[in-house]
């Protein structure tokens, strides 16, 4: 089955379960006169809740070439490159609500895995990311090219909102808070003058970029109540992080052997720079599902989310001319969008 069809599946289901449940109950599309109150009782062991998102992401990125055709005369053909695909993740998170106020702390990891390569038994290859000088294999005369691409996501984020009481249809919040994010690329690249990698000798490339982040999320959203239980939310919020990139980069040459010669290995530690981040997302929750008959309540939402990463350091990218190295110092826009779906719980 489809992911599509799981997900229609998910959707319709808490529709169908609301309604049953609700049968002769007066339902009106806006109830103002449930959501309206005047007192709060805030108290410690109630209004909690717990939840879990399953992710279905890409990477948005440039710059993962790894080979070109080449014949000693000019180049023309396609580039080979990795391109990301989309996969899962998962984020988990606490809420406390208090009166007009909440709390919520969440935990997002994803992870983003992908590779390419291309081979030409008659070589007629050359690397993208090979420095001429350092030998071993002669460009344009690769027969195999390689590129791994792997992400890791680690963000921590600690908020506080307000969302206050309309008494209508429309139920906006507004949220602020901190953001802790760790985000790791790894983009290691093989190139070999066989088909059998490193059979006749080759090389490979190990380049790696670690950042760390620190700051402030600022955002506001508002939930629209559709009908019954079913209501539509969008959300925007832009963060404000210093974040510090470490960057390393590791050249190797293989010898047919299987000899190892590290020629080159650079690391940058990088001192501290602005980072900021759009985010925006929006979709359908059902809510209310089980609260006839439980003392828990069940929400389930999906929808479609949108990260921007501005100011994201490249990897280290350097070409040796003799006795010259010259480093490239890109700077990179990182993003990542894609559908997730939710399960909360409420007691």
């Amino acid at each position: 089955m489809s992911l599509k069809k799981i997900s229609l599946f998910c959707l319709l289901l808490p529709l169908v379960l609301c309604g049953s449940l609700r049968a002769g109950t007066n339902c009106s599309p806006c109830p103002s006169n449930d959501c309206c109150y005047d007192d709060c009782c805030p108290s410690f062991c109630s209004d909690w809740g717990v939840y879990a998102d399953y992710l279905y992401w890409n990477t948005r990125r440039a710059d993962l070439d790894y080979a070109v055709p080449w014949n000693q005369a000019d180049s023309i053909g396609k580039v080979s490159h990795v391109c990301p695909d989309y996969q899962s993740g998962f984020r988990v998170g606490i809420l406390k609500d208090w009166c007009d106020l909440y709390f919520d702390f969440r935990y997002t990891y994803y992870r983003n895995c992908q590779s390419s390569k291309t081979t030409n038994s008659a070589g007629g290859l050359a690397g993208t990311r090979i420095v001429g000088d350092f030998g071993q294999v002669t460009q344009g005369a690769l027969a195999y090219a390689r590129g791994k691409y792997e992400l890791d996501y680690n963000v921590v984020d600690l908020l506080a909102g307000y969302r206050p009481n309309w008494c209508n249809c429309i139920d906006p919040y507004f949220f602020g808070g901190l953001k802790i994010a760790y985000i790791d690329q790894k983009y290691n690249t093989d190139y070999s003058t066989s088909i059998t990698p490193f059979s006749t000798g080759g090389v490979r490339v190990k380049e790696k970029v670690d950042m760390s982040a620190y700051g402030v999320d600022l955002g506001f959203g508002a939930s629209y109540d559709l009908w019954c239980c079913l209501s539509f939310f969008g959300e925007f919020s832009y963060d404000v992080l210093l974040g510090k990139f470490d960057r390393r980069t590791c050249y190797t040459t293989i010898d047919t052997g299987g000899v190892n010669d590290v020629r080159a290995k650079l690391c940058e530690d990088n001192c501290w720079r602005m980072v900021s981040v759009f985010n925006y997302r929006f979709g359908f929750s059902w809510d209310n599902i089980f609260s006839d008959c439980w003392c828990a309540d069940l929400s389930l939402a999906i929808g479609y989310e949108f990260q921007h990463w501005f100011n994201v350091s490249d990897f280290v990218d350097y070409i040796n001319q003799g006795e010259t190295i010259t480093i490239n110092r890109n700077m990179q826009s990182l993003g990542f969008d894609g559908l997730f779906v939710r399960a909360k719980v409420t007691f």
